[in-house]
C-alpha cells in the first residue's frame, strides 16, 4: 500500500460526495420555489442512502467481481456475485496501492453522484404524465 494514494482517493471520495449532498441538492434546489428546498434536500440525502445500501449489497459486486462466465463472454462484462455484500474484502485486500475498501467508496460516491440526476429527471418526466393541473390549481389523476 502507498500512504500518498490511500490520503489522495481519501480527499477525493470527500470531494465526490461533496459536490452530490450540498451540491446536487443545493443547485436541484434552486430549481424549485423556496417551500419545496427541504424536499429536494431530503429527496437527494435519501437517493444517497439508498445508493449505498444497493452498492454495497451488489453494486460492487455486479461492477469489480471476478466474471461468472456463464453466458459466453459475459464474464468478462459483468461481475459475478461472489463480493456480495463485500464478501471478501478484509482489511488486508488490496486495488492497486489502495485498499480495497477504500476504493469501493470511492466507486460508491460516483454510482451516488450518477443516480440523483437520473431519479430527479425520472420525477420531472414522470409526474406530469400521471398527474395534471386543473383549473382550480389541484391535481388530479389521469
Amino acid at each position: 500500500m502507498n500512504g500518498a494514494d490511500t490520503a489522495w482517493i481519501i480527499v477525493a471520495t470527500a470531494l465526490v460526495l461533496f459536490m452530490t449532498l450540498p451540491g446536487l441538492a443545493l443547485f436541484y434546489g434552486g430549481l424549485v420555489r423556496a417551500q419545496n428546498v427541504l424536499s429536494v434536500l431530503m429527496q437527494c440525502f435519501a437517493i444517497a442512502c439508498l445508493m449505498s445500501i444497493v452498492w454495497f449489497v451488489a453494486g460492487y459486486s455486479i461492477a469489480f467481481g471476478d466474471g461468472n462466465g456463464e453466458l459466453e463472454g459475459a464474464g468478462k462484462i459483468i461481475g459475478g456475485f461472489g463480493k456480495m455484500f463485500l464478501g471478501g474484502v478484509t482489511d488486508a485486500s488490496t486495488n492497486g496501492t489502495i485498499p480495497e475498501a477504500l476504493f469501493v467508496m470511492f466507486q460508491m460516491t460516483f454510482a451516488i453522484i450518477y443516480s440523483v440526476p437520473r431519479l430527479e429527471q425520472l420525477v420531472r418526466e414522470v409526474v406530469p404524465i400521471l398527474f395534471h393541473r386543473e383549473a382550480d390549481g389541484h391535481w388530479k389523476v389521469h
